[in-house]
């Protein structure tokens, strides 16, 4: 069984609550302009991604673009392959993380620490990373 949920930045520098290794792997989501996060916990794979948490047409120059999502998309198909769970951290860990996480439980991985997941996560990433894969149908 492969696991996911979604941490804030300061969860992920400071004392993140689970021992990691060689079957973790880290979606890490900073802002434009901000530094990668420094990781505290020794995961096997850490993958960064840059982008702004918007979804307003007036702010698509800093939100997700197609291209990470298709550069996402494959991390997390990869990491399906390989059985891997895949924690996921952005600033508060609320909206970026938390849409990356609700595709992956979508996608079968079991959710813990899942207080912390919006009703709403950011819809620009759920919707263009849900895109990645076509299996998952369509979404309102």
């Amino acid at each position: 069984m492969k696991f996911t949920a979604n941490f804030s930045q300061a969860t992920i520098e400071t004392r993140f609550p689970m021992e990691v290794g060689e079957k973790d792997w880290l979606i890490s989501i900073v802002d434009v302009g901000a530094a990668d996060a420094r990781v505290a916990q020794p995961f096997d794979k850490v993958f960064r991604f840059c982008f702004d948490d918007c979804e307003h047409t007036t702010q698509w120059d800093t939100a997700m673009s197609p291209a990470q999502a298709q550069r996402m998309g494959f991390v997390i198909a990869r990491a399906r392959d390989l059985d891997k769970n895949v924690w996921v951290h952005c600033h508060a860990g609320i909206y970026r993380s938390g849409a990356v996480v609700e595709v992956l439980n979508l996608l079968g991985w079991t959710v813990v620490n899942d207080f912390s997941i919006p009703r709403i996560p950011n819809r620009r990433v759920f919707n263009l990373l849900r895109e990645e894969f076509p299996e998952l149908g369509n979404f309102p």
